[in-house]
């Protein structure tokens, strides 16, 4: 179980993150998501895991809010040689991402 209060340290979450290999291929994120979703629900979060792929589940999580928010991320990483996506610097505020 992660500790619930790592959310405190920033750089500390990144570095866990960081350490979960999920280069694709062939993905393997299901020890991410396990630990996004240990980690989310000892904060209170309700979360959802759908699978089609055991090693390559996607994960739902839901919080009562006044405003809706909805935040998708790619839980795998790709190797640089394999795609131009890599060579770009993206923003939250990034056309790329914004228009899809």
């Amino acid at each position: 179980m992660p500790d619930p209060t790592v959310y405190q340290r920033p750089s500390e979450l990144l570095q866990h993150l960081i350490r979960f290999n999920t280069t694709n291929p062939p993905g393997n994120e299901l020890a991410c998501v396990q630990y996004l979703n240990d980690l989310l629900q000892a904060a209170g979060i309700e979360t959802t895991l759908l699978v089609k792929d055991e090693n390559r589940p996607n994960l739902i999580a839901r919080q009562t809010s006044t405003f809706p928010l909805q935040f998708m991320r790619r839980m795998s990483a790709f190797q640089q040689r394999h795609s131009t996506l890599a060579q770009r610097n993206f923003s939250i505020a990034d056309p790329f991402w914004t228009n899809q």
